[in-house]
């Protein structure tokens, strides 16, 4: 019998071993490349506003770990859009502005509502010119709604709300 019990921990460890596998964390990544477009307001130095026509592309990625372990209904959404090719002409300069920039964010669950990104909208710094933005670089806010299925975890749906320049 004391045998046996001696052999009891080692069973055990082996046991805890094999039946504790590293558990790889299944996951749904979707990829969606969407198309943005919308006008926004710079400000110019002299009080005007550059309406600039904004187009391209939202590459946008999503993470969200599946798993039948309760709680199923807590899943962090990992989002990551990327502005590809975005620009756009001001009105009054005649210059080319363009968006750039990467946004990475992480929710406890499925975003029921629409999200804001920030990015980066730039304008070429040229002496020569009477009316300009305050900066080369302003930042561009842009709100994104996201659709996906509560079931599989997959993005369905991207839409472009609006598009602004924060004022301060």
């Amino acid at each position: 019998m004391i045998k046996r019990l001696i052999h009891l921990p080692a069973l055990f460890a082996v046991l805890l071993y094999f039946t504790t596998p590293a558990q790889a964390v299944l996951q749904r990544t979707s990829t969606l490349q969407v198309p943005l477009s919308g006008t926004v307001l710079v400000p110019l130095n002299d009080g005007s506003f550059d309406s600039v026509s904004l187009s391209g592309r939202a590459n946008v990625v999503t993470t969200v770990p599946l798993s039948d372990i309760p709680p199923d209904h807590i899943r962090p959404v990992r989002i990551h859009v990327n502005l590809d090719h975005v620009s756009g002409v001001g009105s009054i300069t005649k210059k080319e502005y363009s968006a750039t920039g990467t946004n990475r964010v992480t929710f406890p669950a499925f975003p029921s509502k629409p999200i804001i990104f920030g990015f980066d909208l730039q304008f070429p710094a040229e002496p020569l010119l009477l009316v300009f933005p305050p900066s080369p670089i302003m930042p561009l806010d842009i709100n994104f709604n996201f659709t996906f299925n509560p079931d599989t975890g997959e993005l369905s749906n991207v839409s472009i709300e609006s598009m602004s320049i924060p004022v301060p």
